[in-house]
């Protein structure tokens, strides 16, 4: 009896003594994976959908974005990518205060692709900026790939 209920104490004080240490790992972001394709930087305007909530990992960065004509997929081909709202992870050292959910942003982020049969890319945003109020609103359309700058102007003026 003496044994099992010293086992018991030291038991009790070895989670005591752990428990700060695992709270703070399971707290902690893991680092992104490696990267098993190029690393591609994207500027882009988006609105915000939701905000991270400290303590809550399930509650990460929505941006909807416009669409990315020049978006290249594993192989490194330009495919583009429809405009859409998906998570994106904030890089080191960029600052999310000042923004609230329906800002209009212009943001840069890099997207890289790793591990086999990965059928997304992983985002990093390294840098973002709100936009004024009276910016025009975020377009909403496919993406057309291998797009040129005149070929794009034509088809906003085609209201398209």
């Amino acid at each position: 009896m003496a044994r099992s209920l010293r086992h018991a104490r030291l038991a009790a004080c070895t989670i005591a003594a752990l428990a700060p240490m695992l709270a703070l790992t399971a707290c902690k972001k893991p680092a992104p994976p490696e990267a098993t394709s190029a690393v591609n930087a994207y500027t882009v305007r988006g609105e915000i959908m939701q905000l991270p909530v400290p303590n809550n990992p399930i509650a990460e960065l929505q941006i909807h974005h416009e669409a990315i004509d020049g978006f290249k997929d594993k192989q490194d081909n330009v495919v583009g990518m429809n405009s859409m709202t998906m998570p994106f992870d904030p890089g080191e050292g960029v600052p999310l205060d000042g923004l609230a959910k329906g800002d209009k942003i212009e943001f840069t982020f890099e997207a890289w692709w790793s591990g086999p049969g990965l059928r997304t890319p992983h985002a990093m945003i390294r840098e973002i900026r709100k936009l004024p109020a009276d910016a025009p609103p975020i377009e909403t359309r496919k993406a057309i790939p291998n797009m040129t700058p005149e070929e794009k102007a034509a088809h906003e003026a085609k209201g398209e």
